[in-house]
């Protein structure tokens, strides 16, 4: 069930792809997800109505919330682990990380992109709403499971006690383990996590405009910049000649 190094290296193209494979379903299932949604819980609702309209703009309201929060939480995460190792091509398993998001669940990163897949896919077709929960989460299985394999390996007992103190996924309420004394670094934080927030952006002016075009635009510049952050990243990281 572990990812390979293949699938952790291009992790951000498969990511990209998984979500361009559930958009592509709308040539099988023409129905969005939002317009099955306010069909569902409010069945005598139309699109074409007034308040119709008004529903559906808050249910992609609560989508680009979704992604909102994944952005909030990938950036405190990566306030902690630095931009150059979020974005890394190896694995870097010789510290552990156990401080802010860290201290309420073992992978905030991977929870942000799953928050970010649950939000964006209400603007998918039922069909690729569900492709997307369903292949993103069993992705980020696999990428967890690879990373807490080397963790094992490197960090021994003291890896051994987080797992049994902090979640695996879904986080706690309250901090499971002591904070460590890191100090955040904020400013790389957003700008290495500032596709997510236009991609949050993107749902929300569609849940305003109701349009496409203008969302697809902001989702096209996010796409984008998280493109440039990687290869800026990457680019530091080698040696130099």
């Amino acid at each position: 069930m572990r990812a390979t190094t293949f699938e952790f290296r291009y992790r951000f193209w498969l990511i990209v792809l998984l979500h361009g494979a559930a958009f592509g379903l709308y040539y099988f299932d023409q129905v969005s997800c939002g317009v099955a949604l306010l069909r569902l819980l409010a069945p005598s609702a139309s699109p074409s109505t007034l308040s119709g309209r008004h529903s559906l703009q808050l249910i992609y309201g609560f989508g680009a919330t979704l992604v909102f929060a994944g952005a909030l939480l990938r950036t405190w995460a990566t306030a902690y682990m630095r931009a150059d190792v979020v974005h890394g091509l190896k694995l870097q398993a010789q510290t552990l990380v156990a401080d802010g998001p860290y201290r309420h669940t073992r992978n905030p990163l991977y929870l942000g992109v799953m928050l970010m897949a649950l939000g964006l896919g209400l603007m998918a077709s039922r069909a690729g709403w569900v492709f997307l929960a369903a292949s993103i989460y069993l992705y980020l299985f696999r990428l967890i499971r690879r990373e807490e394999a080397e963790l094992r390996q490197t960090q021994g007992a003291s890896y051994a006690a987080y797992v049994r103190a902090v979640p695996l996924f879904l986080p706690s309420l309250l901090p499971r383990i002591p904070a460590g004394g890191a100090r955040p670094r904020w400013a790389q934080a957003f700008v290495s996590e500032l596709f997510i927030w236009t991609y949050g952006l993107a749902e929300l002016t569609y849940a305003v405009t109701l349009q496409a075009k203008p969302a697809l635009m902001l989702a096209v510049i996010g796409f984008a910049i998280n493109a440039q952050a990687i290869f800026a990243t990457r680019a530091r990281r080698q040696p130099s000649a």
